[in-house]
């Protein structure tokens, strides 16, 4: 069932569709696809939602088309979620280890989209003038990583900035919309839950021999990975390379548009990421890395250099090997979002080359149509496993 609602959160009621492609993911913002006959469209339904999923759809693009059939219209959009990535913070942000770690996002949340300290949109003398959502309120029942250590670049869109931070954790957000009346304001609020799928790899498990799946695709992919970066810095036009101590990097000079410039050198790199079965292959990239809030000068060498490396890692992550099973599955023993949901570890087993993986949900792909619906479950990097017969 999808349920209709206008830009002031006012329920219009049901939605007859054609066909309905409902995209979840856990670390990115996901999306929908609405297809529909045009005397059914309402050009007052701005949101969607769907069944019980925990998502709600904004409508930001609608298509119109006539063919022998008829006539028909195609609505789409990302999840509320993505209005996030309206805010960004002007300059790089630190997080500094702290154990109030829900107290940490919150600040750079309310400072990226222009709120006050009790989440509401700021109109006093800090305001800046950015409008993005009209307040926003965090679900007490978050959790949230023990500790962050992380370094926001200047100006990262604020919801992929979130994704990334809670990466390294295997966490996730979802966002519901409040909804607001002043049009002199944005009309839309978020309620933010941040979460981390269970762990069902023991009770949840995907087979053939358990006949509650139709097909299953391994994908294993490192054609754009890099092992070893070596990772340079531009230094000021007035650098004295003799001041630098070089106990972190090394000051290089070379030449460029006939005048001599300096830059510190470093090298980051991760065994993980170097190509299968070559042995010691370490495929090396340089890589110009650029970093902020920070002075470049000597007696700051250590955080430069850590910075850099880290640079260096966001890099390579969104240059990393792709290693990923999607399996359709079949509503039969284990039933969706009843036994298993995004983000939950379940067990993956190939029975044709008597291989077992487990892995994370961090895609799932529903397409209903015809009064069936057929569901689709990506897989992060599987962790093989011992075989065991079913």
């Amino acid at each position: 069932m999808i349920l209709g609602f206008d830009k002031y959160g006012t329920a219009l009621g049901t939605i007859d569709f054609i066909e309905l492609q409902w995209n979840r993911k856990y670390q990115e913002c996901g999306s929908f696809v609405l297809y529909i006959a045009a005397d059914d469209y309402n050009a007052e339904v701005k949101y969607v939602q769907y069944s019980d999923r925990p998502e709600t759809g904004m409508i930001q693009k609608i298509e119109y088309e006539e063919k022998v059939g008829g006539r028909f219209v195609t609505l789409s959009g990302f999840f509320v979620d993505k209005i996030l990535d309206g805010g960004a913070y002007y300059a790089a942000y630190n997080f500094e280890g702290s154990a109030a770690v829900g107290q940490e996002i919150k600040g750079y949340m309310f400072a990226a989209l222009n709120l006050n300290a009790a989440g509401s949109l700021d109109t006093g003398v800090t305001d800046t003038g950015k409008r993005v959502v009209n307040n926003l309120a965090v679900d007490p029942d978050s959790t949230y990583p023990e500790k962050l250590n992380n370094t926001v670049e200047m100006g990262e869109p604020l919801g992929q900035s979130l994704y990334s931070i809670l990466s390294d954790d295997n966490m996730s957000y979802t966002c519901k919309p409040i909804y607001h009346q002043d049009e002199t304001k944005p009309l839309l609020g978020l309620n933010m839950k941040f979460w981390k799928g269970r762990d069902l790899r023991d009770s949840v498990r995907f087979s053939g021999s358990l006949n509650n799946v139709g097909n299953i695709k391994y994908t294993y992919d490192e054609s754009a990975e890099y092992a070893r970066y070596q990772v340079l810095l531009a230094l000021p036009d007035d650098t004295d390379a003799t001041q630098w101590a070089g106990n972190y990097g090394t000051v290089i000079g070379m030449i460029v548009d006939g005048t001599l410039k300096y830059y510190l050198q470093t090298y980051y790199e991760e065994e993980n990421n170097k190509p299968k079965d070559m042995g010691k292959c370490m495929p090396e990239k340089v890589y110009v890395a650029q970093v902020d809030g920070i002075d470049l000068v000597p007696s700051n060498e250590q955080e430069i250099v850590g910075k850099m490396q880290k640079a260096a890692q966001l890099d390579m992550l969104n240059n990393y090997k792709v290693e990923s099973i999607e399996v359709d599955v079949l509503q039969h023993r284990f039933i969706y979002s009843q036994d298993y949901d995004l983000g939950d570890i379940c067990t993956v087993s190939i029975d044709d080359i008597r291989q077992m993986y487990t892995a994370r949900i961090i895609e799932i792909n529903e397409v209903y149509a015809s009064n069936k619906l057929d569901v689709t479950v990506i897989m992060g990097t599987p962790q093989k496993q011992k075989w065991r017969a079913m």
